[in-house]
């Protein structure tokens, strides 16, 4: 990897489509950036040309590689939005991702077909979500409690109710206020 390379790999993700990256494409980036650091370091006067010029080439490529890096994040999280969102795949682009960003691809359609089939399928299909959800959580009958069981009755629990019982812990002075 050189900077030539370098240069004409982001000329080339500039586009739209998706391009091929040779499989060690980060690997040989890593090497690159890290034999500029070499050389930046081996410089006996860290303010002669040479020195500058090398910094330069360091930061050059260290912000080629991030944009590289975004551009084709956003590449793949728009194929994968597409297609989760179509009937056609992105097959044809497929065997131009890394192994590692064939994960990120992945992961946002799994991502996205789980939202959807959360938030959306209920409203636009509430009777097969209905059948998802009880075939899901079987109630447990036996150890089941009847929520009217538990909670007061208005009328016959409240009638029971007294005002010293509302007061207790209070202080008089309170208590006739309120009464």
């Amino acid at each position: 990897m050189d900077r030539t390379e370098l240069k004409s790999i982001l000329r080339d993700e500039s586009s739209s489509s998706l391009k091929s990256l040779h499989p060690d494409f980060y690997d040989s980036v890593d090497v690159y950036i890290r034999e500029l650091e070499g050389e930046i370091k081996n410089i006996n006067n860290p303010r002669s040309a040479e020195s500058k010029m090398l910094e330069d080439e360091l930061q050059s490529a260290i912000t080629d590689i991030e944009v590289i890096f975004i551009r084709r994040l956003r590449k793949i999280t728009t194929r994968a939005t597409s297609s989760a969102f179509s009937n056609r795949s992105a097959k044809p682009d497929m065997d131009k991702l890394l192994p590692v960003e064939r994960k990120v691809y992945d992961t946002v359609l799994s991502a996205i077909n789980v939202a959807r089939n959360e938030l959306v399928e209920p409203i636009m299909d509430p009777d097969s979500v209905k059948n998802i959800v009880s075939a899901q959580k079987k109630p447990d009958v036996k150890n089941s409690v009847d929520p009217a069981s538990i909670l007061p009755k208005v009328g016959q629990d409240m009638l029971e109710f007294t005002p010293v019982e509302m007061f207790v812990g209070t202080s008089k002075k309170q208590e006739a206020a309120v009464l």
